[in-house]
């Protein structure tokens, strides 16, 4: 299954590019209120277990919650992973007033970042997670790989620069499973992948812009 992830990464490109060609007839669509909102983004994150990643997104926008879809891209020379983002932002409202995000320059939220992460390069490890081995004698015909899947929850604030266009900012911590792809470990005389979960932290920030 990972194989054929890493080998059909051009199909997420032609998702986003269809998506992108057919983005004005599902604006019209889609929309279940006058002050729903579509929109996209770019952000930079680093936490505990990578160096750093950067995402680049599309996402909705209901009322107080936007939902949003991304790809991962490592240093932009490739897709890497998936994505997930959900936000709920916090202001208050007067009275019986429906939320109008756009009524707020700044906006505070609570958020649920899922990170889909399979087939990274090693260099991009932050420090070593496991106790895992190379079998001895076993020859790498390129750099060694693992596979990421990352669960966060952070709270963070937007800000709007000029109409349309903010910056997003968020911290938070969550939960990881590992698994490398060439490593192994020793468990009752046999040798298996090397696995592991744990705790982490995430910071992201990065620009972004709706209509």
């Amino acid at each position: 299954m990972m194989d054929v992830l890493k080998k059909s990464s051009w199909l997420k490109y032609a998702l986003f590019a269809i998506l992108a060609i057919y983005a004005g007839d599902l604006y019209g669509q889609i929309k279940e209120s006058k002050d729903d909102l579509f929109g996209a983004g770019v952000y930079q994150e680093v936490n505990g277990l990578v160096k750093s990643r950067n995402v680049l997104g599309a996402e909705y926008v209901h009322d107080r919650r936007t939902f949003e879809l991304g790809l991962l891209v490592n240093h932009f020379e490739g897709v890497s992973g998936l994505v997930f983002r959900h936000q709920y932002f916090l202001n208050r409202t007067k009275g019986d007033r429906d939320y109008d995000l756009v009524e707020y320059d700044v906006r505070p939220y609570l958020i649920y970042n899922f990170i889909y992460n399979p087939g990274i390069s090693d260099h991009y490890l932050r420090h070593q997670v496991g106790e895992g081995f190379l079998p001895e004698g076993q020859q790498l015909s390129a750099v060694p790989t693992f596979n990421t899947i990352e669960h966060y929850l952070g709270i963070g604030v937007e800000a709007d620069l000029v109409p349309g266009v903010y910056l997003n900012a968020y911290a938070g911590g969550g939960l990881f499973f590992y698994r490398h792809d060439s490593k192994m470990v020793q468990k009752n005389d046999m040798l298996l992948p090397e696995q592991t979960m744990g705790f982490n932290w995430n910071l992201s920030a990065g620009v972004g812009y709706r209509f």
